[in-house]
């Protein structure tokens, strides 16, 4: 774009503003338009050298100055230099001539003209003027621009002689005194300029060179070191080219700023320009309605804020898209003060290091010597907790039995229990010697229930049936009749039941067996002690010793699944008056039939202790003593009914024995599996039992619903089946 400023005497007449109506205030906020900043888009109207169609920004305000000309007399209609005043004393304009040159059309004013015109027609045109001498002040406060009062003629040939280097001079005021109205630079006025990377003040001083005047910063095409005086500068025609103001982050030709400089390498142009995104790396620019000439609106025309706002840019990749220039990044916040204290406190200052209260200090020593009694209490009592357990060390213990069930061991070790009567809790299984019931594979033993009906008995109406090997004294524990008529059945299950009578037992000892337990409803799979002799009389007088019974029902049953295994003691005075005691381990994830597990049993004169896989998972734990002895546990009534029409007296049958009759007897070994039962272990109502245990018809209503319950019998052995891994017991030496 080819710019050229005004000379001092004359200057062209402007356009109307768009702001021309606006009020004016001689605040600092909102001082007058300079006299080098356009109004209008009109101002840089389309004629002549007013205006360049290559610029490359035609639009922005911001980066324009005023189109002037300077002419000069060429014939006799220019003998004269001729000037007219515009209607508002704060804006002003002079130019040489009126005349419009060839090809350019003349600007219109549409304001109010005050010229020689009115008095003198087309003949005043180029009028001279002359210029009161107050003008030649330099400008103030009150009036920065000072604004000549009245035109005067100017001393005749002063365009000839007007330099434009010596513009903003004092010397240049003074020489043509009262001729000429000096004129400050624009940098020394204090409002709207600005510093900033994208807009520096032209007086501002840039890094990397010295304050320079504004005629400074107007660089020339030629020359060694880039400048040149304008006095040379001159066209043909007498008119002088003046480029914009030129910064060392403007590129070369007095054109746009380029990419290359300053505003290159500042923090805002970080990412803002590229060398192929605008001609010559030209700072692309938006309207200057809101970035530049908004500080020059009165207040009440200005935008919300009189702040001035970095100007909107095109984004460099060439999308079309305005983004604004980054803030500043705020200030971080101040460090917080140090709480460090500036020097050491000295004893004074310590209250803490006079003299002690003696209560204070007894109460601080009471408070040591209580903690220290504490943990001394402390470790004391889990000592003795730990010291307390009774256990039997392998050195008390001598081996007796240690089955791994290579084979059953029928002869020496092993006895057979081959009967259908129930065996005192009206169990509804028959057990049998059969190798489908009982059999040893892979050094296991498996105890197998199975349905009398698969081995083509008909337990309903198949008359009388006689178990073959009986091994009861009792003959109405070796037969059975199946009669639907009288509701009388045949056992509708066969199993087995093995113990180690007559050939192994002990008297305080350990008993450790590892077994996995069966599936399947209503099953009773137990590992349990009964006494060689009843010392005290028959059951319960002489006493039962359950290691472990479970049940074979899910977990879902209400009455302790096949994921609880309890331990018990039974005993009492009477066979109508029994005492149990027991305990249990649970596993509420799985079942204790989902793999094998190690029971155990620890008996001695002091403790019987039941547990499962280690003394951790403890079942029951029992301590005896004379004030612990298992008559004081059992809480017996004085007088019971014993199955007779009047009460009787209970006495103490073990009275003249120790505190821990009377399971101070030899017990041997029982391996067994149930199937239901009247004796309680399945209680009524709980896991659709099918019988009522004191109904005369328990074990036909149970074979029944064979169909119902045998359906939860696993079809493979290994989880039917009640497998025993190995068996071993040993005796206290």
């Amino acid at each position: 774009m080819s710019y050229s400023r005004r000379p001092q005497y004359s200057a062209t007449r402007r356009q109307s503003s768009d702001d021309d109506h606006l009020p004016h205030s001689s605040s600092p906020l909102s001082p007058p338009r300079p006299f080098f900043l356009g109004n209008s888009r009109a101002d840089r109207g389309s004629g002549g050298s007013w205006s360049d169609a290559a610029s490359t920004d035609p639009g922005s305000d911001s980066d324009r100055d005023v189109a002037t000309t300077i002419s000069t007399s060429n014939g006799a209609n220019n003998a004269g230099v001729g000037a007219r005043r515009v209607s508002n004393p704060r804006r002003q304009s002079w130019n040489l001539s009126d005349s419009p040159q060839p090809g350019q059309q003349k600007p219109r004013n549409h304001h109010r003209r005050r010229s020689s015109a009115a008095a003198g027609g087309p003949a005043a045109t180029n009028v001279q003027t002359s210029y009161p001498s107050d003008d030649l002040a330099s400008p103030t406060s009150a009036d920065p621009f000072k604004t000549p009062n009245a035109p005067t003629p100017s001393p005749p040939g002063a365009s000839a002689d007007f330099n434009p280097a010596t513009l903003y001079t004092r010397e240049h005021r003074e020489s043509y005194p009262p001729q000429a109205p000096g004129k400050a630079p624009p940098s020394s006025y204090p409002f709207p300029f600005q510093s900033h990377p994208g807009n520096p003040d032209p007086g501002t001083t840039i890094p990397g060179t010295s304050r320079r005047s504004s005629m400074e910063s107007i660089k020339s095409p030629v020359g060694g070191n880039g400048y040149q005086t304008l006095s040379t500068r001159a066209n043909s025609q007498g008119e002088m080219d003046l480029h914009r103001p030129f910064a060392p982050f403007m590129g070369e030709g007095g054109g746009s700023p380029r990419a290359s400089g300053i505003y290159r390498n500042g923090n805002m142009s970080a990412g803002h320009l590229s060398d192929g995104g605008s001609p010559n790396g030209a700072i692309p620019r938006t309207s200057s309605v809101t970035t530049f000439r908004a500080p020059f609106l009165a207040p009440s025309s200005r935008p919300t804020s009189s702040l001035w706002t970095p100007p909107a840019y095109v984004a460099a990749a060439g999308n079309g898209s305005v983004v604004s220039l980054p803030t500043l990044p705020m200030k971080a916040r101040p460090v917080m003060p140090s709480s460090r204290l500036e020097r050491k406190l000295t004893r004074e200052e310590k209250p803490w290091m006079g003299k002690k209260d003696g209560w204070a200090r007894a109460s601080w020593w009471l408070t040591i010597i209580g903690i220290i009694i504490g943990l001394g209490a402390a470790g004391v009592i889990c000592w003795r907790g730990y010291a307390g357990v009774q256990v039997l060390n392998d050195s008390q213990l001598c081996i007796v039995l240690d089955d791994e069930f290579d084979s059953l061991d029928t002869s020496n070790t092993w006895n057979y229990d081959v009967e259908l009567g129930g065996f005192g809790n009206g169990e509804f299984q028959m057990t049998t010697d059969s190798s489908t019931n009982i059999y040893t594979q892979n050094g296991e033993l498996y105890i197998m229930p199975t349905l009398s009906t698969d081995a083509g008995i008909d337990i309903f109406n198949g008359g009388s049936y006689q178990l073959s090997d009986c091994t009861s004294d009792n003959s109405s524990a070796c037969t059975a009749n199946g009669d639907s008529g009288s509701y009388s059945v045949i056992n509708p299950v066969q199993s087995a039941r093995i113990n180690t009578k007559g050939k192994y037992s002990i008297q305080y000892g350990k008993v450790e067996i590892r077994a996995k337990l069966p599936t399947g409803d209503w099953l009773w799979p137990a590992l349990w002690m009964l006494p060689e002799d009843d010392t005290y009389g028959s059951w319960p007088l002489s006493g039962e010793i359950d290691i472990m019974e479970a049940r074979g029902n899910s977990l879902n049953y209400g009455a302790q699944g096949v994921n609880f295994a309890r331990s018990s003691l039974n005993y009492g005075p009477l066979a109508s008056l029994q005492e149990k005691i027991f305990g249990w381990q649970s596993n509420k994830r799985q079942g204790f039939n989902a793999g094998f597990h190690t029971y155990s049993l620890e008996w001695d004169e002091n403790f019987m202790r039941f547990y499962m896989d280690n003394r951790i998972h403890t079942l029951l734990d029992l301590k005896i003593d004379s004030k612990n002895s298992f008559w004081n546990r059992g809480h017996f009534p004085a007088t019971a009914m014993n199955n007779s029409a009047s009460p009787v007296v209970v006495q103490n049958p073990w009275q003249n024995s120790g505190p821990n009759a009377p399971f101070d007897q030899s017990f041997y070994l029982i391996i067994d599996l149930a199937a239901g039962g009247t004796s309680g272990w399945f209680p009524d109502n709980v896991g659709d039992k099918p019988w009522y245990d004191a109904s005369s018809t328990a074990m036909y209503n149970f074979a029944q619903a064979q169909d119902t319950w045998s359906a939860t019998w696993p079809s493979s052995a290994d989880d039917r089946a009640f497998r025993i891994d190995y068996v071993k017991m040993w005796k206290k030496c």
